[in-house]
């Protein structure tokens, strides 16, 4: 089985050679500041994200990081992935959760896309975060 997944994982990383390109944003809002930062998000292949977003009015923020795998298929993208999650209110719960999902990106045009996604972490994957107000 050991051997089973060497070889998958090596397969994934022959296939994702194609370059990835790396993407920054920053937003600085009333109440708010958001960071973020992915590479190869937008790409077949492995991919890799970060975020950081904080509520300036009260304190709460919360914080991640997460990879995962995109397939193409035609003008439609597909990803599935898992990410680690600080999550810290102002009241309430401070804790972790390991969430896992995935997601899908339809290309309408060269210049408009419909992107969804969905991610879970059940109580086994996470260390009882229940309250987050």
């Amino acid at each position: 089985m050991r051997k089973l997944n060497i070889l998958i994982l090596a397969a994934l990383t022959a296939v994702s050679g194609s370059a990835m390109a790396v993407g920054f944003t920053v937003e600085q809002g009333k109440n708010f500041t958001n960071l973020n930062m992915e590479m190869g998000k937008s790409s077949s292949g492995l991919y890799a994200e970060s975020h950081w977003l904080k509520n300036t009015d009260d304190g709460s923020q919360t914080g991640g990081v997460g990879a995962g795998y995109n397939l193409e298929v035609g003008p439609v993208m597909l990803n599935a992935g898992a990410k680690a999650i600080y999550l810290g209110p102002k009241k309430g719960d401070n804790g972790v959760a390991f969430p896992v999902g995935g997601g899908v990106n339809v290309a309408l045009t060269d210049s408009i896309h419909v992107f969804g996604e969905g991610y879970v972490a059940p109580d086994g994957l996470n260390n009882s975060v229940k309250k987050l107000c």
